[in-house]
């Protein structure tokens, strides 16, 4: 086999797969920094309440609120995904859809 030849299967092989979500009809484009901004701050809202519903489960609900603004989130969205698995796939819709964070 000749060896100039291995870099162009290698480049062939890797466009393929990144064009996977291209044939898959998803709507997978790059992030805006406004979006990314967003989707981060959903992934963090997200696994704050998480943390905070699992440390202040046995006390009020002022309790989950003040530990919420003690980490600093601002703004809780009603539709806010659960932390877990797919979150970052819940979070990447919202941010595209502009459900969430555009305060």
């Amino acid at each position: 086999m000749n060896l100039r030849l291995l870099p162009i299967l290698a480049a062939g092989q890797l466009l393929l797969v990144s064009s996977v979500p291209v044939f898959a009809g998803g709507d997978l484009h790059p992030l805006t920094l406004a979006e990314k901004r967003a989707y981060d701050q959903c992934l963090y809202t997200s696994f704050i309440v998480r943390y905070c519903l699992s440390h202040a489960w046995g006390w009020s609900d002022a309790a989950f609120a003040e530990c919420v603004v003690a980490q600093g989130v601002k703004w809780l969205p009603p539709s806010l995904p659960r932390w877990g698995l797919g979150i970052n796939d819940a979070c990447r819709a919202m941010v595209q859809a502009r459900e969430v964070f555009s305060k």
